[in-house]
């Protein structure tokens, strides 16, 4: 089992009405969810904010996810737009924001131009919610903070103290190890190095580069 956590954050390009978000989950499993949002005021640009942590199972293959964005109505509600993700099959490598295009479900009347709904989702599949982020948080951030960058960290040591005196030459291994948000990254490993320490010294100087 894993945990698919899902930010639906807003939408644009609707019908201006009370509109509200729909995540059916599983559809066809015996195992399905439909999981219900808030509903905005009237707009054509609503904003929810809807957040969700639900435990998915794989068997042989990710379940299905649909979403749907629905308009409140006295007389029965109306779809207005609907998508449909394809889940991985192992850990998403953080979260993943993105602009969902969706189909255009809503009645077009003669003349009116025909409208393009999108929603702004945040969602990430992992084995535990312990220590992610705050998927509300990273729908507002600008979406060029979520793109990958590429860093090259130069590291050099410049001093080793070993527990007991070394006399000639002794092996060093230099492990460095990077977080990010209480999140632990790829570790990177120096060379291994040989270091020719003078006799009856715990101390030595050397410099190693990563």
């Amino acid at each position: 089992t894993m945990r698919l956590r899902m930010c639906l954050h807003s939408a644009v390009q609707l019908p201006r009405e009370r509109a509200y978000a729909v995540v059916h989950l599983g559809e066809g499993t015996g195992k399905e969810k439909i999981i219900k949002g808030p509903v905005s005021t009237t707009t054509a640009t609503p904003v929810w904010e809807f957040f969700i942590d639900e435990e998915i199972e794989f068997e042989g293959q990710a379940p299905t996810l649909e979403l749907k964005i629905f308009a409140e109505r006295l007389l029965g509600d109306r779809l207005l737009a609907a998508a449909n993700i394809t889940l991985p099959p192992e850990s998403t490598n953080g979260p993943k924001r993105q602009m969902l295009k969706m189909r255009n479900l809503s009645t077009v009347f003669p003349g009116l131009q025909r409208l393009k709904p999108r929603m702004l989702i945040v969602w990430q599949v992992c084995e535990t919610s312990e220590g992610e982020p705050d998927l509300v948080r990273v729908a507002e951030m600008d979406a060029s903070t979520m793109e990958k960058r590429r860093y090259n960290i130069d590291l050099k040591l410049f001093r080793v103290y070993f527990k007991q005196p070394t006399h000639g030459q002794a092996p060093v291994m230099v492990k460095a190890i990077l977080t990010s948000n209480n999140q632990k990254l790829p570790e990177r490993k120096a060379p291994q190095e040989k270091l020719r320490v003078p006799p009856a010294r715990p101390a030595s100087n050397v410099a190693l580069n990563m």
